[in-house]
């Protein structure tokens, strides 16, 4: 981090009006738009904006609007059994031969449901960007669970 004179910081700021102060930073306006928008004062990592329906909080707009479809085919009987932030075991835990006791490992997906006269269950996830802890998640489920239906959405 630069350090300046308060002559130079002055001048800097004289140049630069588009600058504001935050404590002993100088942050561009368009940064501090974006850090009011989120709840924990900064961008969220890979703008999702949360949102929120019939009072059920989500991690994205994307995903409320899933959720509320669901709801439609839910109320019209096309689906039933719908669970959110279902969680299901992808690895045991374990102890290693030198004692170290390795902790499981879970998936959540953001909902799981039936289609009406089915058994086969429907695991569905809302992404917007897929990162590698979750293409391995999302691998270690398919392995584990082979009789579940799988859908990104």
């Amino acid at each position: 981090m630069a350090k300046y004179s308060e002559q130079e910081f002055e001048k800097l700021m004289k140049e630069n009006p588009s600058l504001k102060v935050q404590g002993k930073k100088a942050i561009p306006i368009q940064k501090q738009k974006q850090a009011q928008k989120h709840e924990a004062g900064r961008p969220a990592k890979y703008k999702n904006v949360k949102a929120e329906s019939n009072g059920v909080k989500f991690q994205s707009k994307k995903e409320r609007n899933r959720y509320d479809e669901l709801i439609l085919m839910l109320n019209a009987g096309e689906i039933e059994g719908l669970k959110l932030q279902e969680t299901f075991n992808i690895q045991r835990g374990f102890t290693t031969i030198d004692g170290e006791r390795i902790q499981p490992i879970a998936y959540s997906c953001d909902f799981s449901y039936y289609h009406t006269g089915t058994t086969r269950r429907v695991v569905e996830d809302c992404k917007g960007f897929k990162t590698a802890k979750w293409k391995n998640s999302w691998k270690m489920m398919k392995y584990n669970y082979p009789e579940f239906e799988y859908r990104i959405t």
